[in-house]
Formats: structure tokens, C-alpha cells, sequence
């Protein structure tokens, strides 16, 4: 089981390298976007700090060019840079092309595009979780199938998209093993009103 961060700012870099148990971070073109900087300059400050992947989402339009851009990420931080593409036909196909490179497959609502990008050795597939429930009202059946069909393969599913403590729960409930939260979710995962209140009884006692 692994927890990502979901975010594209140092300062939540230096927070998730801090907090040894963070497997990695994801981001995304709107995150980027927020930062004010190049995308490929983005990624290359969170690897700087973070000593784990750091997942970059291809914005090119064409194929040809998610290949250039995708060897430019990857560049940066052979060991550590993850590439994401949306979930499509001919995305998959581009996994072919550059097999040293992980990929991940993201914004996947459907069963089989987790089927399919696992066919085509995706490294991981990255559901939607606050979308799935506003677009088909139950993210919890999709990860339940995903996790089912995945079970046996070397493809990773990671929840995403997460707002509320209740959605990473319930992801990881039926099936999703690895959730990415964003900063304000994963600095109150460890922490509930009622342990507080249990040591200051104890301590009053």
C-alpha cells in the first residue's frame, strides 16, 4: 500500500519528503499551471526536493509530439520521472514506443481502458475518484472491478481525485490499495478529534 501526494508546489514537496512514508508525487497540467513556471522547469524543482516518482502529464497534441515531450520529462530524472497520458486508444500504443519509460494511464472511468492499458504494460492506472462520482455515481464499483481485473498483474491502481477524507476511504475499501491526496487531506490523515481528547482524559485522570 503506498500514499502519493497530489500536488505540483515545493513547498508540498518539501512536506512529502519530510513525511518519509510518501511514495511519490502526482501532478497535473491545472497544478502546474498554478505554479506560474515552464511545466518542464515545474518538474525538475520536485525532483530536486523529492527523492521519490514524480508523475508528468503529456499536454502535447499529437502523438509525435507526446513522444518528444515525454522524452524531455523523462530526461530530467530517468529514475524517478513517471509519465502520465489519458487513457485512449492511441495512448496506449504510444507505451510501445518507449518502453524504458513508465507510464501512467490516467482519467480512467471504464473497466476495460484498465484492462487495456495493463495489456500494454502501463505501470500504473490512475482513477478519477471525485469525477467518477460526479460523471457515473459510483467510483466505488469501478475501483471494486479495476482492483478485481488487476489483481494478478504488475499494473498499480491508484485512486486520485480525492476531496474528502470519506472518498479515501471508501477507495480504499473496495480495492484501491495506493490513494493520492492533496496536501490538505494528507497533513490530516494521521489525526482525529477523538485522540486528542483521549490523551488529555488520560493525562486529567
Amino acid at each position: 500500500m503506498s500514499l502519493f501526494l497530489e500536488s505540483a508546489r515545493v513547498e508540498d514537496a518539501k512536506k512529502a519528503e519530510a513525511m518519509w512514508f510518501i511514495e511519490g508525487i502526482i501532478t497535473n497540467p491545472k497544478r502546474i499551471e498554478e505554479v506560474g513556471l515552464p511545466p518542464l522547469e515545474v518538474l525538475e524543482n520536485l525532483v530536486d526536493i523529492f527523492d521519490g516518482h514524480v508523475f508528468y502529464q503529456l499536454t502535447a497534441q499529437t502523438l509525435e509530439a507526446r513522444l518528444d515531450e515525454a522524452w524531455q520529462a523523462y530526461e530530467i530524472r530517468p529514475d524517478r520521472v513517471v509519465i502520465k497520458l489519458h487513457a485512449s486508444t492511441e495512448n496506449l500504443s504510444f507505451l510501445a514506443r518507449v518502453p524504458e519509460i513508465e507510464v501512467a494511464i490516467t482519467a480512467v472511468f471504464n473497466p476495460l481502458q484498465a484492462y487495456a492499458a495493463a495489456e500494454a504494460n502501463a505501470a500504473y492506472v490512475l482513477v478519477h475518484v471525485n469525477q467518477a462520482q460526479q460523471y457515473l455515481g459510483d467510483y466505488q464499483s469501478l475501483i471494486a472491478k479495476i482492483a478485481k481485473l488487476l489483481e494478478n498483474s504488475d499494473t498499480v491502481l491508484v485512486a486520485t481525485d480525492i476531496h474528502n477524507q470519506e472518498q479515501a476511504l471508501d477507495a480504499l475499501i473496495a480495492g484501491a490499495k495506493h490513494i493520492a491526496l492533496p496536501s490538505e487531506l494528507m497533513l490530516k490523515i494521521g489525526h482525529d478529534p477523538n485522540t486528542q481528547r483521549a490523551i488529555e482524559e488520560l493525562f486529567l485522570s
